[in-house]
């Protein structure tokens, strides 16, 4: 269970990324699924498992609520969107206390070079057809936006990586 729930919730996280850097918007069914997995897969894990994947659940609630306590009030200052919000609170929750600080880590790394790339697309004169999306064109035409999913994204899967939630041995653990 613990493969298949990460797994979907790998397959969400990169979903939500592409419809951020579509169109700068994050479907809420996608935060709702990640969040559902979470709660089925520690279930399952933790009450049939003797493999250690998941922390204690306090440690992965005190994470997600930092996460979103710290995204609302960037959402209310207008540098996230409401998507962004979401989606970060509900891959924080896969994370527990140890992956909080690689994933701000990598989130913000990420961040910065979506942030350097709007930058430069902006000014520059034509945009290679692959990089021509929604958020592209958008942000050509004034906006200013960055499509923060992305790098949520990214910065969740280093993160577990970071973690060793996607190591050989932890995933072996689940298959033996």
């Amino acid at each position: 269970m613990y493969i298949f729930g990460l797994l979907l919730t790998l397959g969400c996280a990169i979903k939500a990324a592409m419809h951020d850097w579509q169109g700068l918007t994050i479907p809420n069914i996608l935060s709702l699924i990640i969040t559902t997995l979470f709660a089925v897969t520690y279930t399952i894990v933790t009450l049939t498992s003797d493999a250690h994947a998941f922390a204690p659940l306090l440690s992965h609630l005190t994470v997600a609520g930092g996460i979103f306590a710290a995204t609302f009030l960037l959402y209310m200052l207008g540098m996230f969107g409401a998507g962004d919000v979401k989606l970060a609170t509900a891959v924080s929750l896969w994370l527990g206390m140890a992956g909080l600080m690689p994933f701000l880590f990598y989130t913000t790394l990420a961040g910065g070079v979506l942030g350097v790339m709007a930058l430069r697309l902006r000014k520059a004169g034509t945009v290679p057809a692959w990089l021509n999306s929604g958020w592209v064109m958008q942000l050509r035409g004034g906006k200013n936006a960055v499509p923060y999913g992305v790098a949520i994204a990214v910065g969740f899967i280093l993160a577990l990586g970071y973690n060793g939630a996607l190591s050989p041995a932890t995933l072996q653990s689940f298959v033996g």
